[in-house]
């Protein structure tokens, strides 16, 4: 989840030195410009990555095209779809699990960093 934050922090530190336009179906990211998609092809982007997450070829391309390694994530969705449909109190204890692991992380970080 860090490497994520990492990445958009990244992204974003960037658009104060970069062109950034509305061009197109594709976007893409480099070293002096970002280009974004038009509002419909993000609305299929979003939709793709509703209904199909990063097994949509779409969206793992969109995504490293704009700098991130989707190797690098192994989203929940896979794991809590096995599931099946989650009672009120199993999503609570997913969120707190997973919430914990964040903590862990932040914490196994900023550790690493005061050194």
């Amino acid at each position: 989840m860090l490497r994520l934050a990492d990445t958009i922090a990244d992204t974003v530190a960037q658009l104060e030195d970069t062109t950034v336009r509305i061009h197109g179906e594709a976007g893409r990211r480099t070293a002096d410009t970002i280009v974004l998609p038009e509002f419909d092809a993000v609305q299929e982007y979003v939709n793709a990555a509703i209904r199909d997450g990063l097994q949509s070829a779409a969206v793992r391309s969109y995504l490293e095209r704009m700098g991130f390694d989707t190797d690098a994530y192994d989203p929940l969705t896979e794991e809590i779809d096995r599931l099946g449909t989650l009672s009120p109190a199993s999503a609570r204890d997913i969120r707190l699990e997973h919430a914990r692991r964040l903590e862990a992380d932040v914490l196994q970080v900023q550790s690493v960093t005061d050194d």
